[in-house]
């Protein structure tokens, strides 16, 4: 398959070799993060169709600098979550060729300057903005000024204009809340805010002498890297963290490309895993 009339552009190079824009993007920047088959195959349809990237076109658009600034709180006991988050956010930009500005917001210490006194003006294109600290007057400021902003994981409500990305955590919690009161007459079980607090109880539980799960039933929550290392595993509700992550850099994306935007509000699903932390407890109890 060829272009039949007209120049190429990097669109028809990604369709005829069968990968993203972005991966073409890569290709054509010499970036070492792609496989030697895929540079070959992107590679060979530019040959063939004597494509020729258009300099004016092959940056962003016009009046963007390709930086998207992102604030997360500094909580050290749940590092592994914002992790997870971080990383979904990195690896769209990437895709976006877009760097990341990352601001790390203390909650333990009063803010010595707003964020758009840390965004100098044309510092970035835009925010994504987790869990974040202002208010949402400020926020209504930074969208409707000069700083699209797109929120992952909102503390408060937020004005219907601003977009946000969200997990079901309430219908996360009450899948773990039933599957334990299933077990359990009368409850035997620990359902955690999340798996931090989860693996300590069932330290504490140890050294009080009950066995999880058989004395103690323990639920946590998000899924993180920490719960497949312990024993027994942890029965926790899966957050979609990264998928989060992914999801505020598009919404942010098309903000800044003057797309309309059907839900302002994007609710991600959560998922309840079952390991070893929990069961029926036993001698009826």
């Amino acid at each position: 398959m060829t272009i039949r009339e007209g120049r190429p552009t990097i669109r028809d190079v990604a369709r005829l070799a069968g990968v993203s824009v972005a991966t073409v993007s890569r290709v054509l920047n010499n970036r070492p993060d792609v496989a030697p088959a895929t540079r070959k195959a992107v590679l060979d349809v530019v040959a063939r169709e004597r494509f020729r990237p258009n300099p004016s076109a092959r940056g962003l658009p016009h009046g963007r600098i390709g930086v998207v600034a992102v604030t997360a709180p500094f909580i050290e006991d749940r590092a592994s979550y914002f992790a997870a988050i971080l990383a979904g956010v990195a690896d769209a930009l990437e895709d976006a060729n877009t760097k990341l500005l990352l601001l790390p917001a203390r909650r333990d210490r009063v803010r010595e300057a707003g964020l758009r006194d840390r965004l100098k003006p044309g510092s970035a294109d835009g925010a994504i903005l987790v869990m974040p600290l202002e208010s949402t007057n400020e926020l209504v400021e930074l969208q409707s000024e000069r700083l699209p902003v797109t929120i992952i994981e909102p503390r408060a409500p937020l004005d219907e204009g601003i977009p946000c990305v969200a997990a079901a955590s309430a219908a996360g919690a009450t899948a773990a809340t039933e599957h334990l009161l299933e077990l359990e007459t009368p409850p035997t079980a620990m359902f955690a805010f999340n798996d931090e607090m989860a693996i300590g109880t069932i330290q504490a539980a140890r050294e009080h002498g009950l066995r999880v799960p058989e004395d103690l039933s323990v639920v946590g929550f998000d899924d993180v890297e920490r719960p497949l290392l312990m024993t027994p595993q942890l029965t926790t509700v899966r957050q979609p963290l990264a998928e989060m992550g992914r999801m505020a850099v598009n919404l942010l994306f098309r903000l800044l490309d003057k797309q309309r935007i059907d839900a302002l509000r994007v609710v991600l699903s959560t998922h309840l895993v079952v390991r070893e932390s929990t069961a029926a407890p036993r001698n009826g109890r």
